[in-house]
């Protein structure tokens, strides 16, 4: 059985509709919390990462790092302080 590509995933989460995620979280969260100490909520973080796109000509020095000419940010957010903790730009 050949391995799905997650560029494939990916280009078919994009036209899936949002609401389908929310659903799943809605749905999945209540279970999550009943399994969850008070303690361990503490240490749930949220990751993401962003592409920033740049414009080349003011930014000569992006046009190197990728075919858009940009740079990509991750964060890691605490959700109970509502702030990010860390983020890097790569």
């Amino acid at each position: 059985m050949n391995r799905l590509k997650r560029s494939t995933l990916s280009d078919a989460n994009n036209n899936r509709n949002p609401l389908i995620f929310e659903e799943v979280f809605k749905n999945l969260l209540p279970m999550v919390n009943k399994k969850i100490s008070n303690e361990s909520k503490s240490l749930i973080q949220a990751i993401d990462s962003t592409v920033i796109n740049l414009n080349k000509t003011k930014f000569a020095w992006a046009s190197g790092m990728n075919d858009l000419g940009g740079v990509k940010v991750h964060t890691v957010f605490d959700i109970n302080e509502q702030i990010p903790t860390f983020f890097e730009v790569s």
